[in-house]
């Protein structure tokens, strides 16, 4: 039985998959410098999706592949992938969550509970924190597999919108904090001429 991770070989000299085909094993017992006891512990203490982009480097570190080892490296990509996507999505959503509470304090004119310019500022920088940085996780999957990636480009086509949005409450809080306290009450309102 061959491990697909090397650090499972427990051997500071791992034999690669192809000198395992081969039944090459005579490097097998002579020193080496990979510190599998290390390793093993570090990845005890990994949440799932590094233990998974760990996995994978080891197993690319070998550079052979064959059908077999080509499908775990696969199987861990799209793990890894759909990991990252989801907590992308997730992080997308606490964005929505605090751009939808800034409207809310928005239609309340920051008055109900009332907002310092700070808070007023901070609540939609939170949004923006999230959803910015949502969109830069989700563009950093490389080479997604083809279901993913129809995903990744719907969201991409919903982005023009959001970034409108946001631009949008950027300008009207730099408004908002530039214009002095009486007058800031005609802010919430449209003038019709």
């Amino acid at each position: 039985h061959m491990p697909f991770d090397m650090m499972w070989q427990f051997s500071s000299r791992p034999i690669s998959f192809e000198s395992f085909e081969e039944m090459q094993f005579s490097n097998f017992d002579e020193g080496g410098n990979f510190n599998y006891s290390d390793t093993i512990k570090k990845h005890a203490s990994l949440g799932q999706l590094e233990k998974w982009e760990g996995s994978l480097r080891r197993i690319k570190a070998f550079r052979t592949t064959n059908e077999l080892i080509q499908g775990k490296i696969d199987f861990l990509k799209f793990n890894i992938d759909g990991k990252k996507f989801n907590l992308a999505i997730e992080r997308f959503n606490k964005g929505i969550n605090a751009y939808n509470n800034y409207i809310s304090h928005k239609n309340k004119q920051f008055k109900n509970p009332p907002l310092n310019d700070d808070e007023v500022s901070a609540l939609l920088k939170k949004a923006e924190m999230d959803i910015y940085g949502a969109r830069k996780a989700i563009r950093s999957i490389k080479d997604p597999d083809p279901q993913l990636q129809d995903v990744i480009r719907q969201n991409e086509s919903d982005w023009p919108e959001l970034k409108a949005m946001l631009e949008k409450e950027q300008a009207f809080i730099k408004k908002y904090l530039s214009t002095q306290g009486t007058e800031r009450k005609m802010l919430f309102y449209k003038v019709v001429r």
